[in-house]
């Protein structure tokens, strides 16, 4: 454990160290010390992270991803037993949790495999006069244009010819209280402990993001970059073309709670548009589709994830792209 830095502020060991500076944080904003309560804040976060068991940590933050992955799997595996083998092109889809059911399927408006667009996509092109299209995908909970760059080099195989869609950004863009590492690193901490934490950031989560509205977890230069390097990668592995996908945006309702969130959402797509021009990229605008074919029936009730109808706009969407050529 590293200490230095709890010795010079004369802290306890952790993790009493982070209880106590989040006390401290509380205390600060009770008396009206805002700036002071918000830094005693960060820096409480920061102790989670630092000061915890790395390798627990690890293990916590392993486990989900491989959770994640065995969902990402079965899409992609269903995708694959329905491939064409006289298919001579393909579709490649990376996504986040827009491209997959939503996990509490109770609502029927609510797709399973064989809804989601990319599985949409891969009935039409499949009977094409012009041939056939395969479609595969990577589409994974929480995925951000991070994990793409990541992706791209390991599905090396699957690029070469290939329509790349990259339906990222909301998992990017949207300001957090805790980042990956913070989220898992406060299931560590005694539970007491965690709970103030947790508490804290509840109660004072518009003052949080007003004090730091870049706190995401792919900060705007990085998903700038991370579309260069996609483009890069294609280029490199003989893709046909880079579809990029814009940002849907959050519902009205929604953005009292967020400060600037209209704000921060339009610059990622602000961006979309403009690395496109740049990198000579296509963009399939994704929140204009979903505002114009009517919000309240392409879109499910949280306003952001895809209902059926969604997922089948965004499949006539891609297949037209697809099929000019």
């Amino acid at each position: 454990m590293r200490t230095t830095a709890l010795d010079a502020e004369k802290l306890p060991a952790y993790p009493e160290c982070v209880g106590t500076v989040i006390e401290r944080a509380f205390a600060a904003m009770e008396g009206g010390k805002g700036t002071e309560g918000l830094r005693l804040f960060r820096q409480a976060r920061s102790l989670t992270v630092e000061q915890c068991d790395q390798e627990k940590l690890n293990q916590i933050i392993e486990r989900e991803q491989s959770v994640l992955i065995a969902e990402t799997k079965t899409l992609k595996k269903a995708l694959d037993d329905g491939a064409d083998a006289k298919a001579e092109r393909r579709v490649l889809i990376f996504s986040d949790s827009l491209g997959l059911p939503r996990p509490d399927r109770e609502d029927k408006s609510t797709p399973g495999y064989d809804g989601v667009f990319a599985f949409k996509l891969q009935q039409q092109l499949r009977h094409r006069e012009a041939g056939p299209i395969n479609v595969t995908g990577w589409c994974q909970r929480y995925l951000t244009s991070d994990g793409v760059v990541s992706l791209l080099p390991r599905l090396s195989p699957l690029i070469k010819g290939a329509d790349v869609v990259a339906h990222v950004g909301l998992n990017d863009c949207a300001n957090r209280i805790f980042l990956v590492r913070e989220r898992h690193a406060v299931s560590l901490l005694p539970k007491a402990t965690g709970a103030r934490l947790v508490e804290f950031g509840r109660i004072y989560r518009r003052a949080i993001i007003s004090s730091d509205a870049n706190y995401a977890y792919v900060p705007l230069p990085r998903f700038a970059a991370n579309m260069t390097r996609m483009a890069a990668l294609c280029r490199q592995h003989g893709a046909r073309r880079l579809i990029l996908c814009t940002i849907v945006m959050p519902p009205m309702r929604t953005h009292s709670a967020t400060p600037n969130m209209p704000q921060n959402f339009t610059r990622y797509n602000l961006t979309v548009y403009e690395q496109a021009q740049k990198l000579k990229a296509t963009v399939l605008d994704c929140d204009r589709l979903m505002w114009e074919n009517g919000n309240t029936v392409t879109l499910l009730p949280d306003g952001m994830h895809l209902a059926e109808p969604g997922h089948q706009v965004m499949a006539d969407a891609l297949r037209a792209i697809v099929s000019a050529g």
